[in-house]
């Protein structure tokens, strides 16, 4: 999130693209902080939770969400060339809806 804020200021096309890196990034801090929050919430009732992790439905889904998100983030927003090619699809799509609108209901 902090690469997508220290990127230049686009306007236009180029903002909306800019717009949907942020998105990723977003996504990838919001898993992280639900996973905190839930352990938080976890760690005043320790005693209740399964030993077996994997029978904790919390713990798994909040992993599995932060797992995924991670998995993105680290291939489309670490890696400059892709987040380019991220922002330039983007932009590309954005183009197209204005000029076909059907192609917004695909």
């Amino acid at each position: 999130l902090k690469q997508c804020n220290m990127t230049p200021q686009a306007s236009g096309p180029r903002a909306a693209a800019q717009e949907a890196a942020r998105t990723l990034a977003a996504d990838v801090v919001a898993s992280y902080d639900a996973m905190r929050r839930y352990l938080q919430e976890v760690s005043k009732v320790l005693e209740r939770v399964d030993p077996h992790l994997c029978n904790n439905g919390g713990l798994v889904t909040r992993l599995v969400d932060w797992e995924e998100s991670w998995e993105v983030g680290a291939r489309y927003i670490m890696d400059e060339g892709l987040l380019g090619a991220v922002c330039d699809l983007v932009q590309c799509i954005r183009e197209a809806q204005t000029t076909a609108p059907e192609f917004t209901r695909m």
